[in-house]
Parts: structure tokens; sequence; C-alpha cells
């Protein structure tokens, strides 16, 4: 989700549409994001690297560095944003979205996390395989 987000924030059509949309009126183009690609999909995105980050602290797995960035206050403003994502809301622009987004540095957050998780799989997968190897 986060390539398909990083690309549809780039594709020159919805940059287009979203330069129209703040000349047209600023309030409704941070609006429009999230009904557009790139917000669907970082919403996505958002949503599921926080059940990755259950399931990590549920199967008690440990590395210093997701670790120290797991202990930071913006794990349970994603666990928010996550249930504003995922579960039905009366109100479309729940105020988890927003709070979240709100967050200083939450952008550079998200995408650190989910590049650790990523170098940490890839090293335990290295790990397995070489364990099995012929």
């Amino acid at each position: 989700m986060r390539e398909h987000c990083e690309k549809a924030i780039l594709n020159p059509e919805w940059i287009q549409r979203e330069e129209e949309n703040v000349q047209r009126n600023p309030l409704l183009a941070g609006a429009a994001f999230f009904c557009d690609d790139p917000g669907i999909f970082m919403s996505y995105w958002y949503g599921s690297l926080y059940v990755v980050i259950e399931g990590w602290k549920e199967l008690r797995f440990s590395d210093i560095v997701i670790d120290s960035l797991l202990l930071d206050p913006k794990v349970e403003q994603l666990r928010l944003y996550r249930n504003g994502a995922f579960h039905f809301q009366k109100n479309y622009w729940d105020h988890r979205f927003k709070e979240f987004i709100a967050m200083e540095g939450a952008a550079g957050w998200v995408r650190k996390v989910t590049c650790e998780f990523g170098r940490w799989f890839v090293e335990k997968r290295k790990s397995a395989n070489n364990d099995y190897a012929p």
C-alpha cells in the first residue's frame, strides 16, 4: 500500500485534480485527498501497519530499532486511525484521522516503522533460508 500511495501521489492526473481542488476550495481539497487514490491507499497502509504492530507485540518479537520506534505515543494514535479506517464510522471525517495526521512527524514515523519492519522481515527470511540450506 505504501508503494501504491507513493505512486498515486506522483500521478500527474491526481496532481492536477489536487491543484484544481486547492484553487476551488482549500478546505475541501484536504477532504478530497482522502476520497482519492492517495488517501485511500494511505489509510489502508496506515491501518495495516498497525495490524503488523499488533502482531509484533503479541508474538513478542524483538528488535532494538523497532522496539524503540514502538515506544512512541504515535502507536496509540495509529491504533485509533486503524479503527477509524477499518470499522464503521457514522462520521466519515472521524477525529481519529485528523488527530494522527496532525501529529508532528507522523508521516515520517510511519515510513520509518514500515522500512524497519521490512528490514527485519528480510533479515529473518535470509536467516531462515540459511538455516535450511543444503
